[in-house]
């Protein structure tokens, strides 16, 4: 239970290491990780008071890490997908809509995926890397990876089939 400013300083030396260790291996990004840290420790210091009602507040503030970063990649993939469509001078704007659409089908779907399938595809789909650099980043096997990223692709693709079969009444 944290209820003393001097109480949750100790508390925030104890555990901020491993919120940031939680966030960049998800982000891969130094800044990123260090303001998930302050998000979190923000939360953490408003629910002070409830905290003892939690069975784990360790799983707790890990859930609200990952959380967070899931929400920091749902936003530059979508503020990297608006740039891409806005670069596209031809697009009408019944297709404007409807890549919009697609876009957001498919980040409703990748969040469906686990946070580490989530990861491998923003690193080998938005930052195009290659198999090797994701596994010498993540400390996964390049099999692994490959099949991550299989497993990934196919079940985005079999989601859309049901949504766009459902929206065309096959």
């Amino acid at each position: 239970m944290i209820i003393t400013s001097k109480d949750f300083e100790s508390w925030v030396h104890a555990h901020k290491d491993r919120i940031y260790r939680i966030a960049f291996a998800i982000l891969l990004d130094k800044h990123s990780a260090e303001d998930i840290v302050q998000e979190v420790l923000i939360t953490v210091w408003q629910k002070r008071n409830g905290l003892d009602k939690l069975r784990s507040v360790e799983a707790w503030y890990t859930t609200v890490t990952k959380n967070k970063c899931i929400n920091v990649l749902k936003k530059s993939s979508r503020l990297t997908g608006i740039r891409n469509l806005e670069k596209q001078e031809s697009l009408t704007p019944v297709d404007y809509v409807q890549a919009k659409e697609l876009k957001t089908n498919i980040e409703i779907i990748m969040s469906q995926l686990t946070p580490t399938q989530r990861t491998i595809l923003h690193l080998k789909e938005n930052e195009f890397l290659e198999y090797k650099e994701i596994s010498n980043r993540l400390g996964l096997s390049i099999s692994n990876i490959k099949i991550q990223v299989y497993r990934s692709r196919q079940f985005i693709a079999n989601e859309l089939r049901k949504i766009y079969k459902n929206e065309s009444g096959i």
